[in-house]
Protein backbone atom coordinates (compact mmCIF):
# COMPACT_ATOMS: atom_id res chain seq x y z
CA UNK A 1 0.00 0.00 0.00
CA UNK A 2 2.57 2.82 0.88
CA UNK A 3 4.64 0.96 -2.39
CA UNK A 4 1.88 2.13 -4.12
CA UNK A 5 1.47 5.65 -2.41
CA UNK A 6 4.86 6.18 -2.99
CA UNK A 7 4.56 5.33 -6.74
CA UNK A 8 0.76 7.01 -7.59
CA UNK A 9 2.72 10.38 -6.11
CA UNK A 10 4.93 11.35 -8.74
CA UNK A 11 4.80 11.83 -12.14
CA UNK A 12 4.45 8.79 -14.51
CA UNK A 13 4.88 7.72 -18.16
CA UNK A 14 2.36 5.34 -19.59
CA UNK A 15 3.80 2.53 -18.92
CA UNK A 16 4.61 3.10 -15.46
CA UNK A 17 1.15 4.16 -15.02
CA UNK A 18 -0.15 0.60 -16.41
CA UNK A 19 2.15 -1.17 -14.03
CA UNK A 20 0.53 0.57 -11.65
CA UNK A 21 -3.18 0.48 -12.55
CA UNK A 22 -2.69 -3.01 -12.85
CA UNK A 23 -1.39 -3.23 -9.27
CA UNK A 24 -4.10 -1.55 -8.04
CA UNK A 25 -6.59 -4.32 -9.89
CA UNK A 26 -4.72 -7.02 -8.01
CA UNK A 27 -5.68 -5.24 -4.80
CA UNK A 28 -9.40 -4.48 -6.09
CA UNK A 29 -8.63 -1.40 -5.79
CA UNK A 30 -10.60 -0.73 -8.93
CA UNK A 31 -11.53 3.15 -9.28
CA UNK A 32 -7.87 3.94 -7.88
CA UNK A 33 -6.99 2.00 -11.36
CA UNK A 34 -8.89 3.76 -13.76
CA UNK A 35 -7.80 7.45 -12.18
CA UNK A 36 -4.13 6.67 -12.52
CA UNK A 37 -4.59 6.00 -16.20
CA UNK A 38 -6.95 8.64 -17.20
CA UNK A 39 -4.37 11.40 -17.89
CA UNK A 40 -3.61 9.05 -20.83
CA UNK A 41 -7.06 8.30 -21.78
CA UNK A 42 -6.55 10.13 -25.25
CA UNK A 43 -3.71 7.51 -26.36
CA UNK A 44 -6.12 5.03 -28.18
CA UNK A 45 -3.45 3.69 -30.08
CA UNK A 46 -1.84 2.08 -27.14
CA UNK A 47 -2.61 -1.72 -27.13
CA UNK A 48 -1.29 -1.95 -23.49
CA UNK A 49 -3.93 0.95 -22.55
CA UNK A 50 -6.73 -0.80 -24.36
CA UNK A 51 -6.27 -3.82 -22.67
CA UNK A 52 -6.40 -2.49 -19.37
CA UNK A 53 -8.81 -0.44 -19.71
CA UNK A 54 -11.31 -3.37 -20.34
CA UNK A 55 -9.56 -5.24 -17.83
CA UNK A 56 -11.09 -1.97 -15.35
CA UNK A 57 -14.42 -1.70 -16.80
CA UNK A 58 -14.34 -5.96 -15.93
CA UNK A 59 -13.09 -5.07 -12.35
CA UNK A 60 -15.97 -2.08 -11.76
CA UNK A 61 -18.86 -3.62 -13.65
CA UNK A 62 -18.64 -1.48 -16.51
CA UNK A 63 -21.36 -3.77 -18.73
CA UNK A 64 -21.79 -1.43 -21.48
CA UNK A 65 -18.19 -0.92 -22.02
CA UNK A 66 -17.01 -4.42 -21.87
CA UNK A 67 -19.81 -5.38 -24.18
CA UNK A 68 -18.83 -2.46 -26.56
CA UNK A 69 -15.34 -3.47 -26.30
CA UNK A 70 -15.88 -7.59 -27.01
CA UNK A 71 -17.97 -6.71 -30.20
CA UNK A 72 -15.52 -4.34 -32.15
CA UNK A 73 -12.44 -6.74 -31.53
CA UNK A 74 -12.00 -9.26 -33.81
CA UNK A 75 -9.53 -11.15 -31.96
CA UNK A 76 -9.26 -11.17 -28.17
CA UNK A 77 -5.92 -13.76 -26.61
CA UNK A 78 -7.01 -16.30 -24.30
CA UNK A 79 -4.79 -14.65 -21.42
CA UNK A 80 -7.25 -11.13 -21.92
CA UNK A 81 -10.38 -12.73 -21.64
CA UNK A 82 -8.92 -14.68 -18.78
CA UNK A 83 -7.90 -11.92 -16.97
CA UNK A 84 -11.19 -10.15 -17.25
CA UNK A 85 -13.01 -12.85 -16.57
CA UNK A 86 -11.26 -13.36 -13.18
CA UNK A 87 -10.97 -9.60 -12.28
CA UNK A 88 -15.36 -9.40 -12.66
CA UNK A 89 -15.40 -13.16 -11.13
CA UNK A 90 -13.10 -11.84 -7.85
CA UNK A 91 -15.09 -8.31 -7.76
CA UNK A 92 -18.79 -10.16 -7.82
CA UNK A 93 -19.45 -8.66 -10.90
CA UNK A 94 -21.56 -12.18 -11.65
CA UNK A 95 -22.99 -10.89 -15.19
CA UNK A 96 -20.10 -9.42 -16.26
CA UNK A 97 -18.30 -12.87 -15.89
CA UNK A 98 -20.60 -14.45 -17.46
CA UNK A 99 -20.99 -12.14 -20.34
CA UNK A 100 -17.08 -12.68 -21.32
CA UNK A 101 -17.02 -16.48 -20.61
CA UNK A 102 -19.76 -16.67 -23.18
CA UNK A 103 -17.96 -14.83 -25.92
CA UNK A 104 -14.51 -16.57 -25.14
CA UNK A 105 -16.41 -20.23 -25.70
CA UNK A 106 -18.06 -18.62 -28.85
CA UNK A 107 -14.90 -18.20 -30.45
CA UNK A 108 -12.69 -20.90 -28.98
CA UNK A 109 -15.16 -24.09 -27.74
CA UNK A 110 -12.52 -25.36 -26.27
CA UNK A 111 -11.46 -27.01 -22.53
CA UNK A 112 -10.65 -23.55 -20.93
CA UNK A 113 -13.02 -21.18 -22.61
CA UNK A 114 -15.66 -24.54 -21.67
CA UNK A 115 -14.27 -24.67 -18.05
CA UNK A 116 -14.64 -20.57 -18.10
CA UNK A 117 -18.31 -20.64 -19.71
CA UNK A 118 -18.96 -23.55 -17.00
CA UNK A 119 -17.66 -21.27 -13.79
CA UNK A 120 -19.25 -17.92 -15.43
CA UNK A 121 -23.03 -20.10 -15.14
CA UNK A 122 -22.15 -21.30 -11.78
CA UNK A 123 -21.41 -17.61 -10.80
CA UNK A 124 -24.53 -16.52 -12.19
CA UNK A 125 -27.04 -19.36 -10.98
CA UNK A 126 -27.64 -20.79 -13.91
CA UNK A 127 -27.17 -24.49 -12.71
CA UNK A 128 -29.34 -26.54 -15.47
CA UNK A 129 -27.48 -24.28 -18.19
CA UNK A 130 -24.11 -25.62 -17.24
CA UNK A 131 -25.26 -29.10 -16.67
CA UNK A 132 -25.31 -29.56 -20.74
CA UNK A 133 -21.84 -28.54 -21.01
CA UNK A 134 -20.63 -31.12 -17.90
CA UNK A 135 -22.44 -34.22 -19.50
CA UNK A 136 -20.66 -33.76 -22.78
CA UNK A 137 -17.08 -33.42 -21.72
CA UNK A 138 -15.72 -36.89 -22.01
CA UNK A 139 -12.67 -36.63 -20.14
CA UNK A 140 -13.41 -34.16 -16.80
CA UNK A 141 -10.52 -32.67 -14.81
CA UNK A 142 -10.61 -32.28 -11.66
CA UNK A 143 -12.03 -28.67 -11.82
CA UNK A 144 -14.78 -30.52 -14.15
CA UNK A 145 -15.66 -32.94 -11.54
CA UNK A 146 -16.01 -30.02 -8.77
CA UNK A 147 -18.58 -28.18 -10.76
CA UNK A 148 -20.47 -31.24 -11.86
CA UNK A 149 -20.86 -32.07 -8.37
CA UNK A 150 -21.66 -28.41 -7.24
CA UNK A 151 -23.97 -27.98 -10.42
CA UNK A 152 -26.31 -31.72 -9.09
CA UNK A 153 -26.04 -31.07 -5.68
CA UNK A 154 -27.90 -26.82 -6.47
CA UNK A 155 -30.15 -28.70 -8.71
CA UNK A 156 -31.38 -32.03 -6.66
CA UNK A 157 -32.08 -29.46 -4.08
CA UNK A 158 -34.83 -28.45 -5.57
CA UNK A 159 -35.53 -31.36 -8.03
CA UNK A 160 -35.23 -34.87 -7.63
CA UNK A 161 -35.32 -35.85 -11.27
CA UNK A 162 -31.42 -35.34 -10.55
CA UNK A 163 -30.94 -37.43 -7.71
CA UNK A 164 -29.55 -40.76 -9.73
CA UNK A 165 -27.39 -38.77 -11.49
CA UNK A 166 -26.18 -37.25 -8.36
CA UNK A 167 -25.79 -40.15 -6.74
CA UNK A 168 -23.84 -42.09 -9.70
CA UNK A 169 -21.19 -39.29 -9.43
CA UNK A 170 -20.93 -39.21 -6.08
CA UNK A 171 -20.50 -43.16 -5.57
CA UNK A 172 -17.50 -43.24 -8.36
CA UNK A 173 -15.95 -40.20 -7.02
CA UNK A 174 -16.07 -41.65 -3.28
CA UNK A 175 -13.83 -44.39 -4.83
CA UNK A 176 -10.71 -41.46 -5.35
CA UNK A 177 -11.76 -38.05 -3.62
CA UNK A 178 -8.67 -36.02 -4.07
CA UNK A 179 -8.77 -34.59 -0.62
CA UNK A 180 -11.16 -35.32 2.79
CA UNK A 181 -12.54 -31.68 2.35
CA UNK A 182 -13.84 -33.21 -1.27
CA UNK A 183 -14.96 -36.55 0.58
CA UNK A 184 -17.28 -35.04 3.02
CA UNK A 185 -18.79 -32.92 0.31
CA UNK A 186 -19.79 -36.45 -1.17
CA UNK A 187 -20.98 -37.99 1.23
CA UNK A 188 -23.21 -34.91 2.60
CA UNK A 189 -24.75 -35.41 -1.43
CA UNK A 190 -25.54 -39.05 -1.12
CA UNK A 191 -26.98 -38.35 2.12
CA UNK A 192 -28.98 -35.10 0.49
CA UNK A 193 -30.00 -36.92 -2.35
CA UNK A 194 -31.58 -39.75 -0.39
CA UNK A 195 -28.63 -42.75 -0.57
CA UNK A 196 -27.27 -42.33 2.89
CA UNK A 197 -26.85 -45.93 2.75
CA UNK A 198 -23.89 -45.96 0.14
CA UNK A 199 -22.41 -43.35 2.14
CA UNK A 200 -22.74 -44.85 5.49
CA UNK A 201 -19.42 -47.50 5.63
CA UNK A 202 -17.21 -43.53 5.29
CA UNK A 203 -19.85 -42.21 7.88
CA UNK A 204 -18.86 -44.93 10.19
CA UNK A 205 -15.19 -44.56 9.42
CA UNK A 206 -15.15 -40.65 10.40
CA UNK A 207 -17.48 -41.12 13.29
CA UNK A 208 -14.41 -43.74 14.64
CA UNK A 209 -11.56 -41.40 13.87
CA UNK A 210 -13.50 -37.92 14.32
CA UNK A 211 -16.06 -38.61 16.38
CA UNK A 212 -18.05 -35.64 17.57
CA UNK A 213 -20.61 -34.27 15.05
CA UNK A 214 -19.81 -37.59 12.67
CA UNK A 215 -21.00 -39.61 15.48
CA UNK A 216 -24.53 -38.13 15.92
CA UNK A 217 -24.79 -38.14 11.86
CA UNK A 218 -23.60 -41.71 12.13
CA UNK A 219 -26.38 -42.25 14.36
CA UNK A 220 -29.09 -40.63 13.15
CA UNK A 221 -28.39 -42.07 9.45
CA UNK A 222 -28.33 -45.78 11.45
CA UNK A 223 -32.14 -44.89 12.78
CA UNK A 224 -33.75 -43.79 9.34
CA UNK A 225 -32.30 -46.80 7.52
CA UNK A 226 -33.60 -48.67 10.27
CA UNK A 227 -30.21 -50.67 11.37
CA UNK A 228 -28.49 -50.61 14.95
CA UNK A 229 -25.08 -51.51 15.57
Amino acid sequence: DQFLKAVASRKLDMSEAVTVANLYLDVHRNDEAQKIVAPFESDSKSAELDSLYAKIAAARGDTSFVEAWLKEKDYVGDRQFSDMFFLAQQNKQNDIALLIADRYYQTRQDDHSRNLLVSGLILAGRYSDALPYLRETKELSQEDRDNYLTVLTKLSKTDAKYNEELVNLASAELKNPGSDRRKQSLIYALIDAGRADIALPYIREYAKVLGGDWVEVYAGNLDKLGRHE
